[in-house]
């Protein structure tokens, strides 16, 4: 209920703008950006489908030439792109907010995605560098019955893979707070999410959540938010901590077989450590500011 109608205006969006055949004259526009980045105006198709679904836009990788360009686009869409339920849920959550809070989460994600990209551009060994050519198909206006029937199956799409994920995420959190395991899972995070991040010990429940879904444990978030249960520091910071921390357990599928098991497992665990220190510094910032800020 909280997911959907948002999502679906995303999904008419991204429709128009394929439909309309902007997508590929965006791939030529934003070519010698990327290059900066050690990837090419191609791998703008991953990287938007990333906004859509990450699992989905791993795949779609697949379709890059370069494996150091390949490993470079799916660190990037792992890393900090919030895939169409959860950028839904976040822009929910940050409307409740002051507009300093959307431009923090917002400009550090900009900023993590940039710094991570030119990083991995120096580390990573170049294989081969293939010609950028791709065919411009012509701009059109799209067609309202095409978009209805796209948005339709996209938003069923959604419902079958993430409704039963979000019950079995609600069921396994119940067995684990019955067993007394959360409650000792929360004691040993202690330091880490309340010391370290200063956010509230719930939020441990959130970042279970989202090895399932993160939308779902966005969703959490957006209650929490609603509630006055955390702050607008809090909120910024778990925002951002929430979008950069490990993919779902799908995107972490999707990685392993287009990467394979050690490289994706070193992305993953690269990934986390970067989402928890950047959530830490971003705490400490805002905590010396916020009063000027909020």
């Amino acid at each position: 209920g909280t997911v959907l109608p948002i999502l679906s205006m995303f999904f008419i969006i991204l429709n128009i703008l394929e439909d309309t055949g902007y997508i590929a004259n965006l791939c030529v526009l934003t070519n010698r950006v990327f290059r900066r980045l050690g990837l090419s105006g191609r791998s703008m198709l991953p990287i938007v489908l990333g906004f859509g679904c990450r699992t989905m836009a791993v795949l779609t990788t697949q379709i890059l030439e370069s494996r150091k360009e390949r490993s470079i686009a799916i660190f990037l869409i792992a890393f900090a792109i919030p895939c169409a339920p959860l950028l839904g849920v976040m822009l929910a959550t940050l409307a409740l907010m002051p507009f300093a809070a959307f431009a923090i989460v917002f400009g550090v994600l900009i900023a993590i995605e940039v710094l991570a990209g030119i990083a991995l551009n120096r580390m990573l060994t170049p294989d081969i560098a293939p010609e950028f050519i791709i065919e411009i198909p012509p701009v059109r206006l799209p067609s309202l019955k095409n978009l209805a029937v796209k948005t339709y199956y996209r938003l069923k799409w959604f419902t079958l893979e993430a409704v039963p994920l979000f019950v079995v995420g609600a069921v396994l959190l119940f067995v684990i707070d019955r067993l007394r395991l959360l409650l000792l899972l929360k004691q040993w995070l202690d330091p880490l999410v309340v010391r370290f991040l200063h956010l509230p010990i719930a939020m441990v429940d959130v970042f279970l959540l989202c090895l399932l879904r993160l939308e779902a444990g966005a969703a959490v978030v957006l209650k929490m938010a609603q509630h006055g249960a955390m702050d607008s520091v809090q909120v910024v910071v778990s925002l951002i901590v929430i979008t950069a921390f490990v993919p779902c357990f799908a995107n972490i599928m999707a990685m392993i077989k287009v990467l394979g098991l050690k490289t994706a497992m070193v992305m993953v665990l690269v990934i986390n450590a970067g989402a928890i220190l950047i959530g830490g510094a971003v705490s400490l910032v805002l905590r010396r500011v916020a009063a000027g800020l909020f």
